[in-house]
């Protein structure tokens, strides 16, 4: 195989993969800013810090979802509908459980009286956090629409694309997890 031709037709397309280097840059700015705001004073002002057992708990979650994305990729590209279906499901289910988690931890919050305005920290919390749940509901759809897709005819490129976006989310939530649940 020609190496340019690969290098211009990725797995996934290039497009997402542009879409991936873009999202991790924006990540990563933002948590740069976010680390040289902790320099000051009413940076975190809040005795209430991040629930690190629901982080760490949201961690495993996704991460075994990356998981059952990369085997449904694995069995689509082996043609097996039905495995494809079952591990692509798997993921969309855990992947919801990141979202209703989540949810359950900005409740948790704001019934103590930590909103997004509580100090830098929180506003830099529930941004990235915020930001970071959108793409994983965005990711659950791409599944559901790979899931639903897939029960007529499986289309190799598509899934990856889904599957890069959802491992996209996985290093997203590794930099964002210690950076906000941990280092404090």
């Amino acid at each position: 195989m020609d190496n340019t031709k690969s290098f211009l037709y990725p797995p996934g397309g290039i497009l997402i993969w542009i879409l991936v280097i873009v999202e991790l840059l924006t990540f990563g700015l933002a948590i740069i800013f976010m680390f040289t705001s902790a320099k000051s004073p009413d940076f975190i002002s809040s005795p209430v810090k991040p629930n690190v057992y629901l982080g760490t708990l949201n961690t495993f979650i996704l991460l075994t979802s990356g998981f059952f994305v990369a085997e449904g990729v694995n069995f689509a590209k082996l043609k097996d509908v039905e495995n494809t279906r079952k591990y692509l499901k798997m993921a969309m289910i855990l992947g919801s459980v990141f979202i209703i988690i989540k949810l359950l931890e900005y409740y948790l919050k704001i019934r103590e009286g930590i909103g997004p305005a509580a100090d830098t920290f929180y506003t830099f919390y529930f941004m990235l956090t915020g930001f970071h749940l959108i793409h994983v509901l965005v990711g659950v759809i791409l599944l559901s629409i790979m899931f639903f897709i897939t029960s007529k005819k499986i289309v190799i490129e598509d899934i990856e694309a889904s599957a890069i976006f959802w491992h996209m989310c996985d290093l997203i939530w590794l930099i964002i997890f210690p950076s906000l649940y941990l280092i404090l």
